[in-house]
Formats: C-alpha cells, structure tokens, sequence
C-alpha cells in the first residue's frame, strides 16, 4: 500500500504487520514542489515502480527498489488530479490534470499526446 500528501513524500507501507511492529516500510522522497494528489503502482513491476501527480503541475515515475525518481514529465498545465495506468502494458498512463484534460504518455518511449475530452465526465 502507498500514499502521498502534503509533505511531498511518498510512503510505503505494510498493511499486515501487528500492532506492535511499525507499518511504515519504506519512506521516498519524490521532487515534488506541490501536495501529492494522486499514486498509482506500475503494473508488471512487482509493486516497485510507482506514478505520483501532485499540486505543481508534475507527474514523477519512481523505483522504490533504488528510491529515486526514473521519470519527470512537466507538460501539465494544471494540478494533477488523477492518475490512471492502463494495465495491458504496464507502461502506459493517463493523466488528468486541472483544468480538464487527457494526456497519454509511453514510459518506454517518452511519447506524449494531450487532448481535450468531449465532455467532462467527474
């Protein structure tokens, strides 16, 4: 399990320790400048490879195995909302940023395409 917040820090944690024994696995800092609003693991990458969209108009890739950031993608107009991984590939991810917008990237290539929807739909 993930999270991500307003110290701009991502935490990894281990839902099935006891009481007695701290849940906190492992602690990265991210680069981001803005609160984390949204965290997805990589499928495909057993669980080391994580997305974070934050409050600075960011998407950071990170490899919790070397606890550094693999990827910076600053083509965000706007706060990143949400996150989605597209699980076929494991290397594909939706973004979708304020003000309503969908941006596509290619983690193998570094390929990008941005487009308005045609309506919004949350």
């Amino acid at each position: 399990m993930a999270s991500g917040s307003d110290d701009f820090k991502l935490i990894l944690w281990d839902p099935f320790v006891g009481p007695s024994r701290n849940p906190v696995r492992q602690t990265l800092s991210t680069g981001h400048q803005g609160n984390i609003f949204s965290l997805k693991f990589i499928p495909f990458t057993g669980d080391s490879i994580l997305a974070s969209g934050a409050g600075d108009n960011q998407v950071r890739v990170h490899d919790a195995t070397k606890a550094e950031t693999i990827h910076v993608f600053n083509t965000h107009c706007g706060r990143v909302k949400r996150i989605e991984v597209i699980k076929a590939d494991g290397f594909s991810s939706v973004n979708a940023p304020t003000p309503p917008l969908i941006i596509c990237r290619w983690l193998k290539t570094s390929l990008t395409w941005c487009g308005r929807p045609a309506r919004t739909v949350w």
